[in-house]
């Protein structure tokens, strides 16, 4: 199984990410039991500055913030390991007048810094793979099993400190369901195998429900 060499990693954006002004859409994914479709996100473009290399990403930020971006999350690591392209991406922390920069409409609270979901944007990058859509490819896809397998590592690292303890164990028994794989497969590993963020930024779950969304 070929797999690509992109990227995942933490981005700490709030001093070196630019929004791009006016340029924030709605993105909405289709249930997975009907056709109706339901709101994903608002992505927005941005601007990477790092030590002088700028580079164009494409940001999604959503109310129920840390949901969304497990779900985002999951599904590159799921397509990676697949074997199909991905984009570099990552978690991206933008601070409260970065959102209202990029997307003045919404209110955004008191919280400091706001995990994104943020994936390279350039021509002819890999068409995006929304989290129902990398649910039906890990149903469907003859390697699926040793796919899940190896995102379980980069799945659980970022889902510990997304979702509260009980919610990323559902949620990962749903990803083995879905797979077809023994849910001891996929339990928390030992120590993490992800790579871990340069500075020792913990993500902070945003206030959401205490259960998987029915979406899933």
């Amino acid at each position: 199984m070929t797999t690509f060499a992109s990227s995942f990693r933490l981005i700490e954006g709030d001093r070196s990410v630019v929004p791009v002004i006016g340029s924030w859409d709605a993105f909405y994914i289709k249930h997975l039991a009907s056709d109706e479709m339901f709101f994903n996100s608002y992505d927005f473009l941005a601007v990477l500055d790092e030590d002088g290399t700028k580079t164009d990403w494409l940001v999604s930020v959503a109310p129920a913030t840390s949901h969304m971006v497990i779900f985002e999350t999951t599904a590159w690591y799921i397509v990676k390991m697949l074997g199909l392209p991905v984009p570099d991406a990552g978690i991206m922390l933008l601070s409260r007048s970065q959102l209202k920069t990029a997307i003045p409409h919404l209110k955004w609270g008191d919280t400091g810094l706001w995990p994104c979901f943020a994936r390279r944007d350039y021509d002819y990058a890999p068409a995006r793979v929304s989290f129902t859509d990398a649910l039906t490819l890990l149903a469907t896809e003859e390697n699926r099993a040793e796919a899940l397998i190896k995102a379980v590592p980069g799945i659980w690292h970022y889902a510990s400190s997304l979702l509260k303890p009980d919610v990323a164990e559902v949620f990962m028994g749903m990803l083995a369901r879905v797979a077809g794989v023994d849910p001891e497969l996929v339990k928390k590993p030992a120590k993490p195998t992800a790579p871990e963020p340069k500075k020792a930024t913990r993500l902070r779950r945003q206030q959401t429900a205490s259960s998987v969304p029915a979406t899933l």
